[in-house]
């Protein structure tokens, strides 16, 4: 008969960093030639040099972490066979950190409210916020704001250039402090910039393969737009949108030549237009 304890007070979870103790109590008769541990990874091995230690009925793990949350449980063998615990979960709380992801540049116009949202891992994840304002001429806390559960959004209105910065936002629950801030770009946002360097970089008959540079993007996402005008008979022929300034674009007649037009766009406006010009091939001839 074998059951597993954690040595870590009334509650079977541990705070990030400190020392756990698992103890496996053993009922067996004949007495028991093997004891082992297992994890959701496998089998525990003795690593003294990463702070796992196996000692007779005990398994300690020093200072632990994120990681090592998840059901442990104990083995152990005689000459009648082999028996194991029942599975205990080791919960590890640790404070609040910055989830991995968010968007951290928001581009606003003066007077623009900028909605910057702020979202942590934590353990447990009921958490306060504190924001904070600073650039290289102020520093000042943020007081509006709301926040649900792991996040929190602030609301926060430039009214001149200096108001432009950076806002840094920290989270504690009950274990302790946000160590490092997660922290958010407030920039200046505008139409974006024309693209660069634009060139035909293939063709045939029957297409055109069309790369450009991106500009800035007036810090908004932008779109890049191409239109393919007939030259001589002067209409649209094709139009096409993507995320990147590369276009590939097919299905057009042969021996013809173009004026291509692009042009990047985000919420506060349009580029202004780069224009090239270029030629499909002719048709090759099909024999008689």
């Amino acid at each position: 008969m074998l059951s597993l304890k954690i040595d870590h007070g009334k509650q079977q979870a541990a705070s990030e960093g400190s020392d756990v103790r698992f103890l496996c109590d053993i009922k067996a008769n004949p007495w028991v030639v093997d004891i082992g541990w297992l994890s959701e990874d496998g089998k525990i091995s003795h690593e003294p040099d990463i702070g796992i230690i196996i000692a007779n009925n005990t398994l300690i793990i020093k200072r632990v972490q994120r990681k090592h949350a998840g059901n442990y449980q104990c083995y152990a063998t005689n000459t009648e066979g082999t028996g194991q615990s029942e599975k205990v979960y080791l919960k590890i709380n640790y404070s609040p950190i910055c989830r991995a992801g968010q968007k951290i540049v928001y581009g606003v116009a003066k007077e623009e409210p900028a909605k910057v949202e702020c979202s942590v891992d934590a353990e447990p994840s009921d958490v306060s916020f504190r924001w904070n304002f600073n650039n290289s001429i102020e520093q000042h806390d943020i007081l509006s704001f709301t926040s649900s559960g792991p996040t929190s959004i602030a609301t926060y209105i430039p009214r001149t250039l200096k108001d432009f910065g950076k806002l840094y936002c920290w989270a504690k629950n009950r274990v302790g402090d946000q160590q490092v801030p997660c922290i958010f770009n407030v920039i200046p946002a505008g139409p974006p910039d024309q693209v660069r360097n634009c060139s035909v970089t293939n063709y045939t008959s029957d297409s055109l393969r069309v790369e450009c540079e991106e500009g800035y993007d007036g810090g908004l996402q932008q779109k890049f737009y191409l239109e393919v005008y007939n030259e001589a008979q002067e209409y649209l022929e094709k139009n096409m949108t993507r995320l990147e300034p590369v276009f590939i674009v097919q299905d057009i007649p042969s021996a013809t030549e173009y004026v291509l037009v692009i042009y990047a766009a985000n919420m506060k406006g349009r580029s202004q237009s780069v224009v090239i010009k270029g030629s499909t091939e002719a048709a090759p001839r099909s024999e008689q």
